[in-house]
């Protein structure tokens, strides 16, 4: 990924992961991206198929692009409404969500306006490379868009706030949201998951060959292998607002600028110091490399090198 030192604020080196003291030390690498025209805007999301092509949206309707080089905004206005979350489907299609129900699409080089789901707000959004995807939100929406249109498959009786929803192998997929609410869906129908660990609003999950993380409130965060879920230790007790995840790698961040690493099952601090901002959203494009997005413009980026 080229980027300019003038866009970066080399920050520090943050979890050294053990190796034999004759091989080179696995470090990851954040840093704060302090790009000119990012400014004090809120950003709640971000999203791409490629690590050189990626959109953040955030409060007031904002939509941030990076081109492999630098974060613009998106020359035209759509909304003024605070956008949630964003998925892209390709370099040329992706969906975005937000408050009052808005969902916006990407096609053609432009963003529009596509449809009011509801007048609730709209949290998390999934979708895969066949444009089928969901959208989650307040008193336990859940919208299906199916390739052509959207319909509602909310769970009976769940009127939980939703705050975010991940796709899974197989074609399933996970959403969680207040009081330690989780819905799975099987590939035909969701359900209210039993038995959860945690009555703490969780806010966003992530899923790799490991399995299935939801981070949430008071520094929680949960782990499905495939067999249930359970509580992992963490840090700290800050609200995780944010979790990712690529093959072995998992990154969870939250309010106040707090930011967890882990590598092997074992969550640490990550020695990097954002501000006082909460961080909102994390992608890990893959284990060498990633962004996380937050308040007052807070833009990060995450590269893996060794030494």
């Amino acid at each position: 990924m080229k980027v300019t030192n003038a866009l970066l604020v080399a920050a520090a080196l943050a979890l050294v992961f053990g190796c034999a003291q004759d091989e080179p030390a696995d470090v990851t690498l954040w840093y704060v991206y302090r790009g000119p025209m990012v400014g004090g805007v809120n950003l709640y999301g971000v999203d791409g198929v490629d690590r050189d092509d990626l959109w953040a949206v955030g409060g007031g309707g904002k939509l941030l692009r990076y081109d492999g080089v630098h974060w613009r905004f998106y020359q035209f206005t759509v909304t003024d409404l605070d956008l949630y979350d964003v998925a892209m489907v390709s370099g040329n299609s992706g969906w975005a969500v937000g408050a009052d129900g808005l969902v916006l699409r990407y096609r053609q080089g432009r963003w529009s306006e596509e449809t009011y789901l509801s007048g609730y707000d709209l949290y998390g959004l999934a979708f895969d490379t066949s444009n089928r995807g969901f959208a989650v939100g307040d008193n336990g929406l859940v919208f299906r868009f199916d390739g052509e249109r959207w319909t509602d498959v909310s769970v009976e009786g769940v009127t939980a706030d939703l705050r975010d929803v991940a796709l899974a192998p197989e074609g399933k997929a996970w959403a969680v949201g207040d009081a330690g609410t989780i819905l799975h869906y099987d590939g035909g129908a969701w359900s209210l998951v039993a038995g959860v660990p945690t009555t703490e609003r969780l806010n966003d999950l992530a899923v790799n060959g490991s399995g299935v993380y939801a981070a949430g409130d008071n520094g929680v965060i949960l782990h499905n292998p495939g067999g249930g879920w359970y509580r992992m230790p963490t840090p700290t007790a800050r609200a995780l607002l944010a979790v990712a995840a690529a093959e072995k790698r998992a990154f969870a961040g939250g309010v106040s600028g707090v930011l967890l690493g882990t590598k092997d099952g074992a969550w640490g601090p990550v020695k990097l110091d954002p501000g006082a901002a909460n961080l909102n959203d994390i992608i890990l494009c893959n284990s060498d490399g990633g962004w996380a997005v937050g308040d007052q413009g807070v833009i990060l980026e995450y590269r893996r090198a060794w030494q």
